[in-house]
């Protein structure tokens, strides 16, 4: 399903928007939240520290007594009750005293002028302040209630550490009623939250958020109170009811969601209008380019705006009218242009002519050149035995005529002496310097080495006579019992029978004939044992063979080659045929040459 351009741009637009307000929203949200938040714990600490100072040195002396009298209340045991309390989860309460232990403590003068006070502090938190008197229990669902819902004074227990337990002093509303049916009695203990220890360390205590429960939402701060010598004899804890503070964040909630969903229409309009007005060009954009790939060259974009679209409308409208003028004569065109090929062709026909004539006549040539040349290789493809050797000499012609060759004579002393090489480059020239060696070496007298300065000195005349430089690669082999003389160079010989393989470096001794009048040659002894062969090979011979084993790389060594070629396991004939019957021969650009001598058993 394809999606227009218009939607994906109005779908882009609605995300971006959305997330840029949704975050500019949440952002401001949260911050007026902590702010607003960190602002009334501030006002809360800063007035229950100021509720502190009720208590002149005469009440803080009370205290001092009232909390004497509490301890002497206490079991011998209490310990273990206060240990077994500490392990109850947080706001826990237990009364540590008896009911009578309390009440009759309820009902000391101390104990009541202390609640007194702590009524008082209640009293001063009400919208409508009341005449001063004996204050009786409030509750904080009155028509009037104090902002300030409870108010107590905590101690610790002797001999355990405040994270422990507090135990309470006396509570503003301590007494049973319907709003607290099991009231707030003096030896109540209480597992404070953390916040509770701060006063005994001299410091003020705020808790970190509000708690609602059935009686409304209040927000906890104590303080410490200290005696003369600074010790803390009590803590001042006041709840305050925020329910109105709560009221109004969620009131400031329900106006961010109202600014999101506003922002959000109106992101969604504003999304519709541009969608629009981009859809409505795009789409008459979109139908001249389907027009145009129809080959509707009459069909024109009417967009009249100056902008991009329109930009776009005339450089399509323009493409359509000179395509359109461009075909009115493309008939015409085509027609000079077929007139003007069909002429071309004839000639190309005629040419063609010729040239098979031609080929005809060459392919007849070079087929000669190549019976030619084979009559003057001896014993090609069969075997000859000289001595104790045998010798399997085969080759096959490439069609480019090139310069493998090799032949056989007799020396004064009647020895038979093997001469293989080959001349470089191809033709008709490549063929007649070839013919020229063999004949020479066939009819020359002396010994080896004088018949190859008498080829390197032709090579080097000719090579100059015909303004072409000729370089000729070639080995003579003089057999010997039980071993054989080489001199010159060729491809590396390589000794090999069903067991090893070893190649015979020559190069550093003997160089390439036809560069120059002067050339020094060295023999090779080489020990042939019996049933081991010696290959002597031509260049178009390693072509071949990397070509028939689809090798990339030249062979590393000897023995690859003679793994490639198999002649362990197949006949040289076998191989020769491998060679004819592959597609590639008929291009092929060298001649495919190698001699294989064997000692008899």
């Amino acid at each position: 399903m394809k999606v227009s351009f218009a939607v994906k741009l109005g779908i882009l637009m609605i995300v971006l928007m959305t997330a840029l307000v949704g975050s500019i929203l949440v952002y401001f949200y949260q911050y007026s939240l902590q702010t607003l938040h960190n602002d009334l714990k501030q006002s809360i600490g800063d007035v229950t520290r100021t509720s502190a100072f009720i208590f002149k040195e005469e009440e803080r002396d009370i205290i001092h007594s009232l909390k004497q009298q509490l301890h002497d209340e206490l079991s011998e045991n209490y310990l273990e009750a206060v240990n077994q309390f500490s392990l109850l989860e947080e706001g826990s309460t237990e009364l540590l005293l008896t009911e009578q232990q309390s009440q009759n403590l309820h009902n000391t003068l101390d104990f009541q002028y202390i609640v007194q006070l702590l009524r008082r502090v209640q009293e001063g938190s009400r919208n409508r302040i009341r005449s001063l008197q004996l204050l009786p229990q409030t509750n904080v669902l009155d028509d009037n209630p104090s902002r300030a819902a409870w108010a107590y004074l905590m101690v610790k227990v002797p001999n355990v550490a405040p994270e422990q337990a507090l135990i309470f002093l006396a509570d503003s509303n301590y007494e049973k009623d319907n709003f607290s049916e099991g009231g707030n009695p003096i030896g109540n203990l209480y597992k404070a939250p953390a916040f509770f220890t701060l006063p005994f360390k001299g410091q003020i205590g705020v808790a970190d958020n509000w708690y609602t429960d059935e009686f409304g939402t209040v927000l906890t701060a104590v303080v410490p109170i200290k005696s003369e010598n600074g010790e803390v004899i009590a803590i001042l804890g006041i709840d305050y009811d925020v329910g109105a503070f709560q009221d109004r964040i969620e009131k400031q909630k329900r106006i961010s969601w109202t600014a999101f969903a506003v922002s959000l229409a109106l992101a969604f309009i504003i999304t519709g209008i541009i969608t629009t007005w981009v859809s409505i060009p795009l789409t008459k954009l979109k139908s001249g380019a389907e027009q145009l790939s129809k080959q509707d060259f009459n069909h024109r974009v009417i967009i009249k705006s100056n902008d991009e679209f329109g930009v776009l409308a005339n450089t399509l409208n323009q493409v359509s009218q000179t395509l359109g003028e461009f075909t009115s004569d493309l008939e015409a065109i085509v027609a000079e242009r077929t007139a003007q090929l069909t002429k071309a062709n004839e000639k190309v026909q005629q040419l063609n002519s010729m040239l098979s004539a031609e080929n005809k006549h060459l392919g007849a040539e070079v087929d000669n050149l190549l019976v030619l040349r084979q009559k003057f290789m001896p014993h090609i493809n069969s075997q000859l035995r000289i001595g104790d050797y045998e010798l399997s000499l085969n080759h096959l012609a490439s069609r480019s005529v090139a310069g493998d060759f090799w032949q056989i004579v007799t020396d004064k002393e009647g020895q038979k002496l093997l001469f293989f090489g080959q001349v470089s480059g191809g033709g008709l020239e490549t063929a007649s310097l070839t013919l020229q060696i063999q004949s020479l070496l066939q009819y020359q007298s002396g010994n080896i080495e004088s018949r190859l300065r008498g080829v390197n000195q032709m090579v080097v005349e000719q090579s100059k006579l015909l303004k072409s430089q000729f370089l000729v690669k070639l080995q003579a082999i003089q057999f010997e019992k039980e071993q054989l003389k080489v001199w010159g160079q060729c491809e590396d010989p390589i000794l090999f029978n069903q067991g090893s393989v070893k190649e015979i470096e020559l190069y550093p001794d003997n160089f390439v004939l036809g560069i120059n009048n002067k050339i020094e040659l060295k023999d090779h002894l080489i020990k042939l044992q019996s049933d081991t062969h010696l290959l002597l090979y031509s260049s178009g011979f390693r072509q071949a063979l990397l070509k028939l084993t689809n090798r990339s790389q030249d062979f590393k060594n000897g023995l690859e080659l003679i793994q490639a070629s198999e002649l362990r396991n197949k006949t040289a004939q076998q191989l020769l045929e491998q060679f004819g019957e592959q597609p590639w021969f008929s291009d092929f650009a060298s001649d495919i040459s190698f001699l294989s001598i064997r000692r008899l058993s």
